[in-house]
């Protein structure tokens, strides 16, 4: 595991520190999950991205054709 050093200003670690207490986490451990979250945020784009650049619509429109022609079910119904 790294240590890094990140200075915020005072309110907000005040704030950290309730919300951390609040939640039953130490401030570290909300700090990482924080990051974390906001990584997968970033990172999706370019994941989303990657997975666009894989499809292939004559393998979509199979997948459609394969699925046969039902009327909804009532709670499904617009």
């Amino acid at each position: 595991m790294s240590v890094a050093t990140v200075a915020i200003p005072d309110a907000l670690y005040e704030r950290l520190k309730q919300v951390s207490e609040e939640q039953h986490v130490s401030v570290d451990q909300f700090v990482a999950s924080a990051v974390a979250e906001k990584m997968a945020v970033v990172e999706k784009e370019g994941y989303i991205a990657l997975r666009a650049n894989r499809a292939d619509e004559r393998k979509f429109r199979e997948a459609l054709a394969a699925i046969p022609e039902t009327a909804p079910a009532e709670h499904d119904k617009l």
